[in-house]
């Protein structure tokens, strides 16, 4: 048990208890809307829920709402429990999932960050930037490789 936060779900860990339905059900929407856009998992994604910001903070964050590290968990802050941001952190653990961990960190930041705004179907129509430059950058290439896998496409874009 990490402090404060208790697992009572297999992949769900979280500060209140009373909030776990709400936790589990976002995360299960979030995975089917990925999964049906980029394709299964090949392992159930992993949830830390902070309903507190002492909870997201015990764990170095305080400037974003979410975090993920690859295929290991995505850990959810406070001003995060929205549909659209567990689907962007969601698409970062499959994106991990699909390059590994380490090939994960060799995506550039417009196609890694760009791919998670736009297909996460985020709502706002202007992000900051560079989120925005990124999101568009990304709307750009994908137009390009519309015809392509996905992964194929991406793999291209490493070498």
């Amino acid at each position: 048990m990490l402090t404060g936060v208790s697992c009572p779900l297999s992949n769900i860990c979280i500060d209140d208890l009373a909030r776990i339905e709400e936790a589990d059900q976002l995360s299960q929407t979030s995975i089917l809307f990925v999964q049906k856009k980029l394709g299964a998992f090949s392992y159930t994604p992993k949830f830390i829920y902070c309903a507190s910001e002492a909870c997201f903070n015990s764990f170095g964050f305080s400037q974003s709402k979410a975090e993920t590290f690859g295929t290991i968990i995505s850990i959810i802050g406070p001003k995060g429990w929205k549909g659209h941001i567990v689907r962007h952190e969601l698409i970062h653990q499959w994106q991990a999932d699909q390059f590994g961990n380490y090939g994960f960190t060799k995506i550039p930041r417009w196609l890694l960050e760009g791919m998670a705004y736009d297909l996460s179907d985020d709502p706002r129509p202007v992000l900051k930037e560079p989120w925005q430059q990124y999101r568009q950058e990304f709307r750009d290439w994908h137009k390009v490789h519309q015809d392509k896998n996905l992964i194929e496409a991406i793999s291209e874009e490493l070498k």
